[in-house]
């Protein structure tokens, strides 16, 4: 499998905080999550790898060249808003393709739906709307890395189930995505490998069907007439003794989230 983004030992101290010796690889045809709380370096992690910012020390390389020689090539949506207020909706994505060097801006504008909205101003745009267009700009021009800085942030169901379907479509062709996301249960749908860092370090990585072979119980029974569903390390037989009616039992691995919780609060 061709390595898309290759990141040995990078670092970058900004104030008091220090993203601190982050490896990874990242591959064609995958998606790849970098997760962690708050504050843990997500951004930063994704803005070196977008040739945005230079890391003090380690190096980066996408398909085995320094980001910023490969914007052309980079699809970035970031967290923050960047766009131009007063323009029209049109005028900032037909702008940003021609940065680019051209792009389908038509099959993009449709297949997000905002053909209704192409004369608006941006500022006349719900946050929704707004992250719609911006991610246009990061898919316009086909790129072979896509990073994805929250994608899912002010969608609703049916434009996250959009991103999604996207997202898999630009896997099938091969493309490498990238994508931090608080949304723990769509990563853990959509990602192949991840990355999770806490306070600027790594702490755990590896492909999200192998990370915990960890086993819980998931019981549910009733108790004085309420069913009561939870996940117990007790002994079936100690809720059997108790006299409760067990309604259903399964051993099952951890999610994705449960991993997360339990690796940031060490």
């Amino acid at each position: 499998m061709r390595v898309a983004v290759n990141a040995a030992g990078i670092s970058k101290t900004f104030g008091n905080f220090t993203l601190n010796s982050i490896t990874f690889e990242c591959h064609r045809g995958e998606v790849f999550g970098i997760l962690g709380p708050n504050g843990a370096g997500k951004t930063t992690t994704l803005r070196i790898i977008a040739g945005l910012v230079r890391p003090d020390s380690g190096k980066i390389s996408v398909f085995g060249r320094d980001p910023e020689r490969m914007r052309d090539y980079i699809g970035y949506l970031p967290e923050e808003r960047g766009l131009y207020r007063k323009w029209k909706v049109s005028d900032v994505l037909y702008y940003f393709a021609e940065l680019k060097g051209g792009a389908n801006t038509e099959y993009w504008i449709e297949r997000f739906g905002m053909e209704k909205h192409e004369n608006k101003k941006i500022e006349e745009l719900s946050k929704g709307l707004q992250q719609k267009v911006q991610l246009i700009i990061a898919v316009q021009h086909n790129p072979d890395l896509l990073i994805l800085d929250e994608p899912f942030s002010g969608l609703d169901a049916v434009n996250i189930n959009l991103v999604m379907e996207i997202v898999k479509e630009m896997r099938e062709k091969r493309r490498c995505i990238i994508l931090s996301t608080h949304i723990l249960n769509l990563a853990e749908r959509l990602c192949d490998r991840v990355l999770l860092i806490n306070n600027g370090r790594e702490v755990l990585s590896g492909r999200v069907d192998e990370l915990s072979d960890e086993e819980v119980q998931e019981i549910e029974y009733r108790k004085n007439g309420r069913i009561i569903k939870e996940i117990t390390d007790r002994d079936l037989k100690d809720l059997l003794n108790s006299g409760y009616d067990i309604i259903s039992y399964r051993k099952r691995k951890l999610t994705l989230e449960e991993i997360f919780l339990r690796e940031v609060s060490r």
